[in-house]
């Protein structure tokens, strides 16, 4: 166990020959962080994998505000599933994770990170590095939490990846639920409890 700043070294550090399961926790996934992703998978064999697991929050604010990309998110999977039929991809949500956890059988960072450039690249962030033997006795809390989640069914992913096509022509240049500037929108998402936050996938 070290404590690290993350940096997409640390990232891909987790990825490897070895790799049979992904888990990937956090709350924002952005469009680079998808790549950053995309490219842990070209580090591995990717028929080896046996789960896929991703934990992140469904909601058009997020990715009106460009904090999530869920299109590229969803592209990626569909390379993946089709280099790798067999593999057992699964997707979790709740409107409240703010926990952030990469894993692979090559260990875990675990911290304040989102998967997004300004996490892994700008932001002054901290994480700890455990290495897999340190990880391996803590899963049963994944288990535990996993019961505050929501799994998110094929077609609850198409309707709500469909849904954001469906956005206004003006979506992006208003915030949603305010009278401020995208950037009092985003400090509000960032501070705790949000009103203006609503569930989009049960």
């Amino acid at each position: 166990m070290r404590l690290i700043r993350p940096c997409k070294e640390e990232f891909l550090s987790l990825f490897g020959g070895g790799t049979k399961e992904i888990w990937i926790c956090s709350p924002w996934i952005s469009s680079e962080g998808v790549n950053y992703l995309r490219k842990g998978i070209q580090m591995v064999k990717i028929d080896k994998i046996n789960n896929f697991e991703i934990w992140l929050r469904l909601n058009q604010n997020d990715y009106e505000a460009g904090l999530t990309d869920y299109l590229n998110l969803s592209k990626l999977l569909a390379e993946i599933k089709k280099l790798a039929p067999s593999m057992n991809i699964s997707i979790w949500q709740s409107d409240n994770l703010h926990a952030k956890c990469y894993m692979t059988e090559r260990g875990a960072i675990i911290g304040s990170c989102n998967l997004t450039r300004a996490g892994f690249e700008t932001n002054v962030e901290l994480a700890m590095r455990l290495e897999i033997n340190e990880m391996l006795g803590q899963l049963s809390l994944r288990d535990n939490m996993r019961l505050d989640l929501h799994q998110v069914s094929t077609e609850a992913w198409e309707e709500f990846l469909n849904s954001l096509g469906k956005l206004p022509p003006t979506a992006f240049k208003n915030p949603p639920d305010t009278n401020g500037s995208w950037e009092s929108f985003v400090q509000g998402i960032l501070s705790e409890g949000p009103p203006h936050l609503k569930t989009q996938i049960r």
